[in-house]
C-alpha cells in the first residue's frame, strides 16, 4: 500500500479482518470481505460489486496465495473490470503447487532439497528409509495446510514419527510432500526479487541475505541484508523465461554447506512479506507492477 501510495495510486483493501494493519494506512481504503476459501463465490461476487463501482479498470495486487489461486480461477469473470499482475493460472499454479514445481526442478535439472512424493503409506515408508532426521513433512498447498494446523510444515526427528505426521495430514486430505533439511542457519538463506514484464525481462532486480527469521528454522526474515549473487537470477530469469511467465517473483534459496550450491527452495509468484525493503533501494516492485498493468511504460532508471 505504501509503495503504491506514495506515488499517488489509490488503493482499496480487502481482508476477512478489521485488524489487518493495511486498512488504517493514510493511503488506503480498507473493506472486510468474505474469506476466498471458504466462501468463494461470495468472494468474487464482492469484488464484482466493487469493480462495478470503480471510475475506471481496477489493478488486482493479491498477497496471499490463496487470494492468488482464487482470483485467477475467476479471470474470465473478473477481467472485465480489473486488470491481471500476474501469468495465467496454470503457471502461477506451477510455483503454488509444491509438487509440480519441485518435479519441474527435477526435469531442469535445478539444484534442489532431496524431495519424496508418496502416493500412499507404502510410499511414505519406503521414503522414510532414504531421508536423514530431522527432515519435514510438507505441503502440496502450504496455505490450506496452515488454514487446518496454524503452522507451514511438520518436523520429523525419526522414521516413526514421520509416518505418524503423514497420517496426520492425510487425515484432512492434504497431499504431502518428504523432504530433506538441508543443514545451516538463517544467514545460508538468500532470495531473489523482480518484476517480469510480458516479454520475460526483469525489473528491479535485488537480492538479499536472510540474517535473522522468525519463527526459527522454517520462519520468515526479520532481518535481511541486501547483496549480489548474479547465480540467483541466472537461475529465477531462465526458469521464468522458459515457462512464459510474467509477474512480481519472490524466489527463495538456500546455499548448502555441503556442497556450496544454491538450492531451490520456493517461488512467491506474487508480493510477499518484505517488499518495502527493495523499494528502498529503488527496486519499487509493485508499483512496477501497477504500470506495467495499465500499459504505461516501466521506466529504465531506478523508482524508490
Amino acid at each position: 500500500v505504501r509503495n503504491l501510495g506514495r506515488h499517488g495510486v489509490p488503493t482499496v483493501v480487502l481482508d476477512i479482518k478489521k485488524s489487518q494493519a493495511a486498512f488504517y494506512s493514510k493511503y488506503a481504503k480498507g473493506f472486510v470481505c468474505p474469506h476466498p476459501k471458504y466462501d468463494e463465490e461470495a468472494y468474487i461476487d464482492f469484488l464484482l460489486r466493487i469493480g462495478a463501482q470503480l471510475p475506471e479498470k481496477g489493478v488486482l495486487i493479491p498477497t496471499g496465495d490463496t487470494e492468488t489461486l482464487t482470483l485467477l480461477r475467476h479471470q474470465s469473470k473478473l477481467e472485465s473490470y480489473y486488470h491481471f499482475t500476474m501469468a495465467a493460472y496454470e503457471k502461477v499454479n506451477l510455483f503454488m503447487n509444491k509438487q509440480l514445481f519441485y518435479q519441474y526442478l527435477e526435469k531442469q535439472d535445478i539444484p534442489h532439497p532431496k524431495t519424496f512424493f508418496p502416493h500412499d503409506e507404502n510410499d511414505a515408508k519406503a521414503a522414510s528409509a532414504e531421508l536423514s532426521y530431522p527432515c519435514i513433512v510438507k505441503p502440496i498447498y502450504p496455505t490450506y495446510f496452515r488454514l487446518d494446523f496454524h503452522t507451514k510444515l511438520f518436523i520429523a526427528s525419526s522414521p516413526q514419527q514421520l509416518l505418524s505426521l503423514y497420517r496426520k495430514a492425510r487425515e484432512k486430505n492434504h497431499e504431502v510432500m518428504l523432504q530433506e533439511i538441508i543443514p545451516g542457519e538463517a544467514d545460508t538463506m538468500f532470495g531473489y526479487n523482480a518484476y517480469y514484464d510480458h516479454y520475460g525481462t526483469p525489473h528491479g532486480m535485488f537480492m538479499y541475505q536472510r540474517i535473522r527469521e522468525w519463527p526459527l528454522g522454517f520462519g520468515n526474515g526479520c532481518y535481511i541484508q541486501h547483496v549480489q549473487q548474479p547465480i540467483l537470477e541466472q537461475i529465477t530469469t531462465s526458469l521464468m523465461q522458459k515457462i512464459d511467465y510474467y509477474g512480481i517473483v519472490d524466489a527463495e534459496f538456500k546455499r548448502d554447506p555441503r556442497d556450496g550450491l544454491f538450492k531451490f527452495i520456493e517461488v512467491n509468484p506474487r508480493v510477499w512479506m518484505q517488499n518495502s525493503f527493495p523499494s528502498r533501494y529503488g527496486c519499487n516492485l509493485p508499483y512496477m507492477a501497477y504500470l506495467d498493468a495499465i500499459g504505461t511504460p516501466l521506466p529504465k532508471n531506478p523508482m524508490p
